[in-house]
């Protein structure tokens, strides 16, 4: 078996995020596991196979259609041993510090389906925008006047529980997740983010 590294990977791994990755492996071994498709080409995990694979650490493929939780329990590990805490940290940090590569995500994903699990719309401006000098930019450009696209009334609504908010969302039409911060009733679309990209004339 051969496990192939996803074609359209939408993590970005920074030298430190690789390094950090590296350094968990090193010192406490494998935790974390990877996904990898049918055809074995890794969904989730990019990383952290790349540096396993330079350690020389062996890879178990676990089978599964996805109706079954795997847990990987390191049977070298006891709850208060300082090794399991340092590894609870490291593993975490290490995910924080990698970063989507937000390009990739809007060329392959609708901006709505993004916005729903969590990523804010200004994330897939591109950088470039807003670092040219206006003055040279916007010569001799009509004047533009932003309407106000904010909301005339706020209110929070609150919810003890899952079912609580499942009901309200229901109750209203809308779809609201754990990570939802805001939402607009009625529901308005959203912007094609591509229209926002910069383009050179030239």
């Amino acid at each position: 078996m051969g496990i192939k590294k996803d074609r359209r990977n939408y993590r970005k791994h920074s030298e430190e995020n690789q390094e950090l990755i590296n350094k968990s492996l090193t010192e406490f071994g494998a935790g974390r596991s990877i996904l990898i498709d049918n055809e074995d080409e890794i969904i989730a995990g990019n990383e952290t196979y790349t540096q396993a694979e330079k350690l020389g650490i062996p890879i178990k493929v676990i089978e599964t259609d996805g109706k079954t939780l795997i847990a990987v329990k390191r049977t070298d590990l006891s709850t208060d041993d300082e090794a399991r805490k340092q590894l609870a940290i490291i593993d975490n940090l290490a995910n924080d510090k990698s970063e989507f590569d937000f390009q990739l995500l809007s060329d392959d994903f609708e901006i709505g389906f993004l916005e729903d699990i969590g990523f804010d719309k200004i994330d897939f401006i591109p950088k470039e925008v807003g670092e040219n000098n206006p003055s040279e930019e916007w010569e001799d450009i009509p004047e533009f006047e932003q309407e106000d696209l904010l909301p005339k009334n706020r209110v929070i609504v609150s919810f003890e529980n899952d079912e609580d908010r499942f009901a309200f969302a229901k109750l209203i039409g809308a779809k609201i997740t754990r990570d939802t911060k805001s939402i607009w009733f009625p529901e308005k679309k959203p912007d094609n983010v591509k229209d926002l990209r910069y383009k050179d004339e030239e």
